[in-house]
């Protein structure tokens, strides 16, 4: 049995923060990951499962068990919740949520500075900036433009694991995998957690703070995992833990085709058809300025009238060659798309966004 003051379940985005807030304390803290510093098909294989509700995609697709978690493969937009987001709103049932907006604007500093952004509070681009797409008429009374934030995108697992590393109070544990949370013997406070490794070797953690970090999927599962003090799960005497699941699904809404000749002649990269005047007006519509991108949103005036969900609509050139193609297209998909901002493409290149050896074909 390990004994700690913290253990934290999960080496994701999540699971790094709270370590790094923890290092250099008088705590004692333990990091779980279940995958390893780098991404291995056993560990990835965990996060296979059947989908029997909405659609969704394939359960691995999306989940990644390696130090740093999905931010191994994050695109890396990043963009603050709006107030609304939080309330209560009377023709969606269960809306609103137990912390306000406010309580979270404290928090956004120290979350700029991890996902290496630009800036806190990032504000809309110049009109002169702007695709004419983006300015009157098309944008106007209860059409709005909402601004995303371009992190590099960071690899929380290799960005940070040299803080990790060097802090003499947090321990990593790689292929340990947490089975149980260990409670109380009334199931109402953690005391622990039964974790395994890879090849079958089993262990327990004793701590009196027990942080979950492993993502909307796996946290709900391993509460209602914990089964032996409490037979429906811990946390679940309501039946929600699982429920209200939050995606950001995309819908494609509306196509236009913009040439009657269909592909003919045409690159088979849009962003560098119709030579550098076609190349640069395409950028500024997907991204105005190298580290950020804007996006279409509907006034929540507008929205509380017309009772509607909050959304954005983007828009986006696509090529005329399948996203199915090889590697060494998508890589150079890849460079051409960042052509607008050498110093982000330089960035994606050291974080193993865009694979090196692509340069070289």
């Amino acid at each position: 049995c390990i004994r700690d003051s913290v253990c934290i379940v999960g080496g994701g985005p999540a699971g790094i923060t709270v370590a790094l807030g923890l290092a250099g304390s008088n705590a004692h803290v333990l990091l779980l990951e279940s995958g390893g510093l780098k991404d291995e098909p056993e560990p990835q294989r965990l996060n296979e499962g059947a989908n029997t509700g909405l659609d969704y995609y394939e359960l691995d697709e999306t989940r990644f068990r390696v130090l740093g978690g999905s931010s191994d493969r994050w695109a890396g937009w990043c963009r603050r919740m709006d107030r609304s987001d939080f309330d209560q709103r009377g023709w969606v049932s269960t809306t609103g949520w137990p912390i306000s907006y406010d309580e979270l604007v404290p928090f956004y500093r120290d979350a700029a500075r991890l996902c290496q952004l630009d800036s806190v509070d990032p504000k809309a681009p110049q009109s002169d900036d702007l695709s004419p797409v983006y300015r009157a008429p098309f944008v106007a009374d209860d059409v709005e433009i909402a601004t995303w934030q371009g992190s590099p995108p960071t690899k929380f697992g290799k960005v940070y694991r040299p803080e990790l590393e060097s802090a003499d109070n947090v321990t990593v544990v790689t292929h340990a995998t947490v089975t149980e949370l260990t409670t109380d013997a009334l199931g109402e406070r953690a005391t622990g957690v039964a974790a395994a490794t890879g090849d079958g070797v089993q262990f327990t953690v004793a701590a009196p703070t027990v942080v979950l970090c492993a993502g909307a999927v796996e946290t709900a599962r391993l509460l209602l995992a914990s089964r032996s003090v409490r037979p429906a799960g811990l946390g679940n005497e309501y039946d929600f833990v699982g429920r209200y699941f939050m995606e950001h699904p995309h819908l494609v809404t509306a196509r236009l085709r913009l040439y009657d000749d269909g592909t003919a002649g045409r690159p088979p990269v849009a962003a560098i058809d119709r030579g550098f005047l076609g190349t640069r007006a395409r950028l500024s519509m997907q991204r105005p300025t190298g580290s950020a991108k804007v996006a279409y949103v509907i006034s929540e005036e507008r929205r509380r009238r017309e009772q509607m969900l909050n959304f954005s609509t983007h828009i986006r050139t696509v090529s005329a060659v399948s996203r199915e193609d090889s590697e060494a297209y998508q890589a150079f998909k890849l460079v051409a798309n960042n052509m607008r901002s050498p110093r982000e493409m330089l960035s994606q290149i050291r974080s193993g966004a865009i694979p090196e050896g692509c340069l070289l074909y």
